[in-house]
């Protein structure tokens, strides 16, 4: 993909779509997944297998469940909250998009289209979602479930922590960024009164008194609230508007 990509820019055109070569996904898609783009109401767009029950058709049910985890740490890792179905291949994006892409550093393996969300995070691209239906046969896939979540969890904390430190550290320094220390250290500061009051009293042979218990659930539970606040500001921050030029 990485080299289909490479030879893409070498071309005049300015939308390049990505279809797997597995049987899944029907060419007659294609003007419905560039037609945003086109428009200039989105910089990349992606199918969704997720958007109704019939559009779910004869995809697997341990795929649909493996999916369905995966989308909810694609969109903390990625932003993109209102995205679904991460490891969709069915994509279309625009040349100004893909040339600030980072090519080289993009997974080439299975995590290959969740990569490709946060970096277009990092990029402030506008993304959509095209509802499309699963088509599957008798292929047999070589993403195994079992073995991938491990190592997608892992790609998707290395992506959480990254995305966060450039979006609300890095570059800017907003009410984000602000709510995210104070949860931390809200937090913090409840278990380390709460665990010295437990040990003090413990090694008395005493219990700890209901008053410091209640203090210590408070100051957590404000720092639980904080980081709740923290997501939800997040959340509202997703690319509103194309950052290509219309074509």
């Amino acid at each position: 993909m990485i080299s289909g990509y490479t030879e893409a820019l070498k071309t005049s055109e300015n939308i390049f779509v990505k279809i797997d070569s597995d049987g899944q996904m029907n060419p007659n898609e294609i003007p419905r997944l560039t037609k945003p783009i086109a428009l200039g109401k989105s910089d990349y767009c992606k199918g969704n297998r997720f958007y109704t029950i019939e559009d779910l058709g004869s995809m697997p049910p341990l795929r649909v469940f493996g999916n369905s985890i995966l989308s909810f740490f694609s969109k903390a890792s990625s932003g993109y909250w209102e995205i679904m179905d991460p490891t969709n291949g069915y994509t279309a994006i625009h040349r100004s998009l893909l040339e600030r892409v980072p090519l080289n550093k993009l997974n080439k393996r299975f995590f290959f289209e969740s990569d490709m969300l946060f970096r277009l995070n990092i990029c402030r691209a506008k993304v959509t979602d095209i509802p499309m239906k699963s088509y599957y046969g008798d292929e047999i896939s070589n993403l195994s479930i079992r073995r991938a979540i491990p190592t997608f969890l892992k790609n998707h904390a290395s992506r959480f922590f990254k995305r966060i430190f450039y979006t609300y550290f890095l570059r800017d320094f907003n009410a984000g960024s602000f709510l995210l220390i104070s949860s931390l250290l809200t937090t913090l500061s409840g278990l380390i009164y709460g665990f010295i009051n437990w040990y003090n009293h413990a090694s008395q042979m005493q219990s700890t008194p209901t008053g410091t218990i209640v203090i210590t659930a408070i100051i957590i539970l404000t720092g639980v609230n904080l980081f709740i606040s923290f997501i939800n500001y997040d959340i509202t921050q997703k690319p509103s508007e194309a950052i290509h030029p219309l074509l």
